[in-house]
């Protein structure tokens, strides 16, 4: 069981020590039923099945890890139990298994074991040590059987022969021996030297049939010794030291480990070198290769373990776990697991990991400057070594050789793919016919630059750019240039055509990216901002968008439409060398020279992840489905999987080969342990899910962590089913997290005004939660707009605010106003622009669903922000019309009703007018009540409105069918509820907002008032009864009640013939309680006034809400209706105190500079005047 659950069974699992002898199958489902308990409490939709997937899978990949008290320095596998069995440098023998030390023992008296092996079907251990003696122990017992001496210095390494009659020795005193193995305890065993080295002999190897032994040394010397022939077969010379050495099972191979780190690998019998593998960066100290041949392992003091494909030329996998030297690794026997054991006291168990994600193309000898996806599949490259080759990458068999004269850097494919164009640095263009692999045609080109970009256009054209500052199109019928453009002032190197507007774009080595019409054959525009070479140009699908690459590092987004520089990345080490749009505009790849492939979202500019290679990046090529990426190393192609279509497979990509330590990072914050903060592992993604570690910050409540990774630019983006950090964090209500995610918003908005973009999924949300930032949030995103070029000044009668919206984030004066409205003198202007798109189109579904997450949000200063009181105004203006119609008929409802009242009660052919109008507001209630999902029931006036109507059908019916009892009270209480609910209406005025919701606060804070007054009545009502109850009238209480509210009320009752408790109680009853009364209204009056008129802002805004929301609901045929739009806003500026004293004291300095220099000119002025006379003086005289 190679699967690291321990810490999942410490937590989970009850009676852990039964649990260690389950199989395999019934762990996986111990630990499934663990996973879901856990899960089950953080309940966020589908990302937690996601969760529960990943840490599965997880696990799955991490070694198991055993800890020890002491520093191994050789392993060996006992096949026989399964336990392993190693010796450390501090003279321990050990047997453990995966997960404990079972056994070991202290044989310090010999030193640090240097190897260590089996012998007797596990019935013996044979160790090597640094006192140059070997001994042999018994297994079970670790007691001493045989010593064999014969070394005079430390031992290196030790081996048996197939049979386990011989061992064969070597050590620091450079030689090699045998021994018999299988010598009695009786006496010490004596040696044979074989032959010797001239520097230690570090290790020892023998093949499977026992025939051929090898060795090397320091002396950089590897020696095959032939042991059935007794004589030294051949001796390799390598620059170098070695430190390891290993025969393949089935002689295909032997393997030497070198002190640089590198690897070289002959042919077993020819002894040709077979393959050099360099990656390690310090000495090798062992290696192992698989039974099938095909693969090598090797451990390294660079504390890594790398896996090398001898077979498939692929790039090396890299295992990290150790945090020092390794110094033993094995290959179990079923070939599943790499063991390893290292100096740090660890012995790790791998999963042997599946062959690399990676494939290489090898062929070509010098560096390969572009690459070529054709529709087929088949992949094109050119070198500096003057070849083309066509590659089949399903086979991975070159196709193809096109030989040219030289090295050429430019190379393109016309759009039927009949022919390939090749630009050498001869000077010469060619195009193959690639039908038939024969040069179709041959042209000679000015020899005063060579091409250095080439792109094909329509049918019919191409396009190059040259060395000699030139742009040439050339007619591919005859291939001669229609026309040269010499805009540029230095070296052509990228060139970029948008098809639909004829717009071509081409950059330099200055730096500068100019625009033509091939249309009209004119100059347009330059793009300045680069400050080095521009090697490559890429426009986005929808040909909004140009990204520049360039040699300073940077990558540049382009907004077209202003023709400005909208954001600059700045991310590579290295030059950028190729930039692709993916084929669904929702991400951009760029590779650099500094080894990492990048990969952005179109939709905000930010880092999703990077791949890292072994090699700087020269030329990158995305297959016609997207599936594979083709890119340059130096002189090899590598073919690497897509992370963008990891559909199925589970994949973890990032910008390191630090897999295994982010798989650990993961699961430790998964299973809540204690971990501190790595930036690094925030770069990684996890697929097919497309999650990264913030989604796992945010779903496990890691606000620290989620802070820290926003602030060290973490990627902020959606997982494949729609959840960012934001939306999880609000999904689970953890408010530190929102908080945390704010803390760092203005930083992030900063850096990157397109930040925004994955917010606005969450912003309803965001308003529903209420947390104490929302007002930040909505004054951060919206800013004033950064345009050097925007007007500054307008006319006077042009009225403002205007606020229009676009679909780009950066205004354009000219939506706004016509030119001529801008002046340089008269209204200062300033423009607004929002970083977040909204559906703000009048009954639209999303329009009306903010709407209504406003209204339940209680963060008054929200209401408040410039932002939110923009877009009610401007909504307000185009609704307003529909609240003013359903007043009006309202008000002719309450004319109607006030007439009949008044003058034709019971006239049955009048009551038809109200009556008529009552039913188109019930239609309109019954309307909104169905649409408004739930958010008329808010309101209490609704309630008032649902008492009219039914009032109102109930009296008309009962007048018209002559029912007449109790009619006036019934006509008096629908007079009341009616004139009740036209106190909203008022609203419809602004000024009136306030005195409307004065009305409603005054009707929740009087209650308070009536309980004490009701409190008061009764209390006195009963001290009047008791003073002046008459005998046998059981009704005076009633009567005493009454007379108490009067009282209360200032109608004082008769006092004549009342004693003098009576008169004392009269006294409280009409002085004390009518003061105490009347001050307590006034007071309660007085604070709800001062509340409401604090609150003007947010209750004047709150009820517009409730207006707009009704409004809006009205328009249900516009549900569908509109899109995400930015909001952009052209307003006054208005400048605040001490904006304004700063400006007035600039230009008071302004002014005093002016006038000195205005006077020094007169004095200059008259001082020449003085000398001119002067000199026509002399000349008069």
């Amino acid at each position: 069981m190679a699967l690291n659950f321990q810490k999942l069974e410490v937590v989970k699992l009850q009676g852990g020590e039964a649990a260690e002898n389950k199989e395999e199958g019934q762990f996986d489902d111990l630990r499934n039923s663990v996973l879901r308990e856990m899960f089950a409490v953080r309940n966020t939709g589908d990302i937690r099945e996601q969760l529960q997937d990943i840490f599965i899978k997880t696990a799955g990949f991490l070694p198991n890890e055993l800890k020890t008290p002491f520093s191994g320095k050789s392993l060996t596998f006992n096949p026989d139990d399964g336990n392993f069995v190693f010796g450390s440098q501090e003279g321990r023998i050990a047997i453990c298994t995966e997960k404990e030390v079972i056994r070991e023992k202290n044989v310090g008296f010999l030193g640090g074991i240097t190897s260590i092996i089996l012998q007797g079907k596990s019935e013996f251990i044979i160790t090597a040590c640094k006192n140059g003696s070997i001994k042999k122990f018994n297994y079970s017992n670790f007691e001493i059987y045989n010593n064999f001496v014969g070394h005079d210095l430390q031992v290196n390494d030790i081996t048996l022969s197939p049979d386990e009659r011989y061992m064969y020795s070597v050590s620091n005193d450079k030689s090699v021996r045998k021994w018999d193995a299988t010598q009695g305890n009786d006496s010490s065993v004596v040696s044979k030297t074989l032959y010797s080295h001239n520097d230690n002999v570090m290790a020892v190897d023998i093949s499977y049939n026992g025939n051929f032994l090898i060795s090397c040394s320091k002396d950089g010397n590897v020696k095959v010794y032939n042991t059935s022939k007794d004589k030294e077969d051949i001796s390799l010379a390598l620059d170098v030291g070695l430190y390891s050495v290993k025969f393949s099972p089935k002689l295909k191979y032997i393997a030497a480990g070198k002190t640089d780190g590198s690897i070289t690998l002959w042919f077993f019998g020819t002894w040709e070198i077979a393959k050099e593998l360099y990656g390690h960066t310090k000495k090798i100290r062992d290696m192992c290769f698989t039974l099938n041949e095909d693969t090598l392992i090797s451990g390294s003091q660079d504390t890594t373990i790398r896996v090398w494909y001898l077979d498939i030329p692929r790039d090396e996998l890299v295992l990290n776990g150790h945090s020092d030297t390794v110094r033993s690794v094995l290959i179990s026997n079923d070939q599943n697991f790499i063991y390893s054991l290292g100096k740090d006291c660890r012995l790790f168990s791998w999963k042997m990991p599946k062959s690399g994600y990676n494939r290489l193309l090898k062929d070509h000898t010098q560096t390969i400057y572009k690459l070529i996806f054709t529709s087929t599949g088949t992949l094109i490259s050119n070198s500096d070594d003057g070849r083309v080759i066509l590659w089949d990458v399903k086979t991975y068999e070159k196709i193809q050789e096109l030989q040219h004269y030289d090295s050429m850097f430019a190379l393109a494919l016309t759009r039927d793919e009949k022919f390939l164009i090749s630009c050498t640095d001869s000077h010469k263009m060619i195009i193959w016919n690639l039908s038939n692999y024969q040069r179709e045609r041959e042209l000679d080109i000015e020899e005063n630059g060579s091409i250095r970009a080439l792109i094909i256009g329509d049918g019919n054209t191409l396009i190059t750019g040259d060395e000699a500052f030139r742009i040439s199109i050339w007619d591919m019928s005859t291939y001669v240039k229609r026309k040269i453009y010499r805009t540029h002032k230095s070296g052509v190197w990228a060139l970029a055509l948008y098809e639909k507007t004829n717009l071509l774009f081409s950059g330099d080595d200055e730096g500068k990216i100019l625009v033509h019409n091939l249309k009209h054959e004119i100059f347009i525009t330059e793009l300045s901002g680069h400050t080095n070479r521009i090697q490559c140009l890429e426009i986005s699908r929808d040909g909004c968008t140009l990204i520049s690459g360039c040699r300073d590092c940077s990558i540049r987004i382009w907004n077209l439409e202003k023709q400005s520089c909208m954001h600059t990345i700045i991310y590579h080490a290295g030059i950028v060398r190729n930039i692709y749009c993916t084929l669904d505009g929702e991400y951009f790849l760029a590779c650099s020279e500094d080894c990492l492939l990048s990969i952005w979202s179109m939709k905000n500019y930010s880092f999703l992840t990077a791949i890292k290679t072994r090699k700087p990046m020269i030329a990158m090529a995305i297959s016609p489905d997207e599936n594979k990426i083709a890119v340059s190393e130096e002189y090899d192609i590598c073919l690497l999987r897509n992370p963008l279509k990891s559909d199925r497979n589970f994949a973890i990509y990032g910008p390191s080969d630090e897999r295994y330590a982010y798989l650990k990072y993961i699961s430790k914050v998964i299973m809540g342990d204690k971990v501190e903060h790595n930036p690094d592992m925030d770069k990684w993604i996890i697929m097919p899910y497309r999650i990264n570690t913030l989604h796992l910050y945010s779903y496990f409540n890691l606000s620290k962590h989620l802070r820290l990774g926003l602030a060290k630019d973490g990627p902020f983006f959606p997982t494949k089913t729609g959840e960012t950090p934001l939306s999880i964090c609000l999904d689970k209500k953890f408010g530190d997290c929102i908080s945390a995610i704010f803390k760092v918003i203005d930083r992030m908005a900063r850096n990157n005004m397109f930040v925004f973009y994955y917010f606005e999924q969450s912003i309803e949300a965001l308003n529903e939660s209420s947390f104490s930032s929302l007002d930040k949030f909505y004054t951060t995103i919206l800013t004033p707009a950064n345009g050097k070029n925007f007007p500054k000044f307008c006319k006077d009668s042009v009225s403002l605010p205007i606020v229009i919206r676009s679909d780009f984030i950066i205004p354009n004066p000219e939506n706004f106003m016509l030119n001529d409205n801008y002046t340089l003198e008269g209204k200062a202007i300033i423009f607004l622009q929002t970083l977040v798109k909204l559906n703000l189109t009048p009954g639209s579904r999303e329009s009306l669903m903010y709407l209504e997450s406003l209204q339940e949000c209680t963060d008054v200063d929200t209401f408040e922000t410039p932002l939110i009181q923009i877009i009610l105004k401007d909504k307000w203006m185009k609704l307003s019309w529909m609240i003013d119609i359903q007043a009006l008929v309202y008000a002719s409802y309450l004319i109607l009703m006030a007439i009949y009242t008044a003058l034709y009660q019971y006239h049955n052919d009048f009551l038809i007018a109200p009556f008529v109008i009552s039913q188109v507001l019930s239609v309109y209630e019954f309307y909104i009540m169905k649409f408004g999902r739930g958010y008329y029931w808010k309101s209490g006036w609704n309630y008032f409105d649902i008492a009219r109507m039914t009032m109102m059908d109930a009296y008309s019916i009962l007048v018209w069918t002559g029912y007449r009892e109790y009619m006036e009270s019934f006509l008096a209480c629908l007079n009341f509820v009616t004139w009740m609910r036209g106190i909203t209406y008022f609203r419809v005025f602004k000024s009136m907002r306030t005195l409307v919701n004065l009305v409603q606060e005054v009707y929740k804070d009087v209650v308070y008032f009536l309980s004490i007054l009701f409190y008061s009545t009764i209390a006195l009502a009963l001290i009047a009864f008791v003073l002046v109850q008459e005998p046998g009238d059981d009704h005076y209480f009633f009567h005493a009640v009454t007379q108490a509210y009067q009282t209360n009320l200032g109608d004082y009752p008769g006092i004549e013939d009342y004693g003098m408790y009576f008169w004392l109680y009269f006294f409280m009853f009409t002085v004390l309680n009518p003061i105490i009364m009347l001050n307590l209204i006034i007071n309660l009056m007085g604070d709800t006034f001062n509340r409401v008129e604090d609150q003007k802002i947010t209750a004047d805004t709150f009820e517009l809400i409730k207006m707009l929301i009704e409004a809006e609901t009205l328009l249900f045929w516009r549900r569908n209706y509109g899109k995400k739009e930015y909001l952009q806003i052209c307003q006054e500026d208005e400048f605040s105190e001490e904006t304004r004293s700063k400006s007035l004291k600039k230009i008071y300095k302004i002014k005093k500079q002016i006038l000195e220099l205005d006077q020094k000119l007169k004095d200059s002025h008259a001082n020449q005047q003085i000398r001119l006379q002067g000199i026509l003086y002399s000349l008069n005289s």
